[in-house]
C-alpha cells in the first residue's frame, strides 16, 4: 500500500528506535534500565549515565523520581550531553530551592 510500518523494518533498525532509559538512586546506583546502560555518581549531585550507543543526536528527558514505591520529594533535574563522550549523558539534581542535592531520578533517551 506504499506505507511503512515497524513490521517492515529490519530487526536491528527496530531495536535502534526503542527508547533507552535508566532509573538511578541518589547514590548513583542503577536501580533498573534498558539493556547496556550504566550509571555513576560523579560527585556534588552530578551523575553520568552511559548508553550502549551514541546519544549525541537524541533527546533527553529526566525527572526526580523514586526507585521504589516511596516518594522522592520535590526537586529539579537538568540533563545535557556529557563531555565524557558521545554515549554519555550528564544529569544534575537540585532541591526545590535550586541548591545541589543528591536525588534519585528517571532518565529517558529517544533517538
Amino acid at each position: 500500500d506504499g506505507s511503512v510500518s515497524v513490521a517492515d523494518l529490519a530487526p536491528a533498525t527496530r531495536a535502534a528506535l526503542k527508547p533507552m532509559w535508566a532509573v538511578v538512586t541518589a547514590t548513583g546506583t542503577k536501580a533498573r534500565s534498558s539493556a547496556g546502560v550504566t550509571a555513576a555518581y560523579s560527585g556534588a549531585s552530578f551523575y553520568t549515565v552511559t548508553f550502549p550507543v551514541s546519544v549525541t543526536n537524541c533527546a533527553y528527558s529526566a525527572t526526580i523520581g523514586a526507585t521504589g514505591t516511596n516518594y522522592a520529594g520535590h526537586g529539579e533535574v537538568s540533563v545535557y550531553s556529557s563531555p565524557l563522550g558521545p554515549k554519555a549523558v550528564t544529569v544534575v539534581t537540585h532541591d526545590s530551592a535550586g541548591a545541589f542535592s543528591d536525588r534519585p531520578f528517571h532518565l529517558v533517551v529517544v533517538c
